[in-house]
């Protein structure tokens, strides 16, 4: 139960909910897979550097990790950066549905599709406005991921 303040109607500091820890760990993987989110540092250097792959709706830009470090059994990281314009989806809820769909979509497929550290920007065209579920952006990733290979 989340008790109010009387004289505000804020929540106190320790009532707040708290945040889930940026990387996360893939269950039942016998290879330890993290993902996280691309730093906007990292941005540019993806988009010199990677290798773009594009469909309809979706872009991917893929390039490996530069923080993977060689031992006998390195753990996986994915960063992953969205970009969804607000020419593409003008009012920032549906913008931002659109982002949870597809950082969830690239975290379910990318623990199978990738053997080594990737860090990768999924970039929304025109027609990803048409995605409803994440049903309809795990093909595309599909389909990306397959071409990447």
């Amino acid at each position: 139960e989340v008790r109010m303040n009387e004289s505000s109607g804020r929540r106190s500091a320790s009532e707040t909910p708290t945040l889930a820890p940026k990387a996360q760990k893939c269950k039942g993987d016998p290879n330890p897979v993290r993902f996280s989110r691309l730093p906007g540092s990292a941005f540019d250097g993806v988009f010199r550097r990677g290798k773009r792959i594009g469909q309809s709706s979706l872009v991917l830009i893929a390039q490996p990790s530069p923080a993977s470090q060689p031992s006998a059994s390195p753990p996986v990281v994915f960063r992953l950066g969205v970009m969804v314009g607000r020419k593409i989806i003008r009012n920032a809820a549906p913008r931002n549905r659109l982002r949870r769909i597809l950082r969830e979509s690239f975290r379910i497929h990318a623990a199978t599709a990738f053997v080594r550290s990737m860090d990768c920007i999924l970039m929304a065209r025109d027609a990803a406005r048409n995605f409803k579920s994440r049903g309809d952006a795990d093909r595309v990733i599909q389909k990306l991921m397959a071409k990447l290979q």
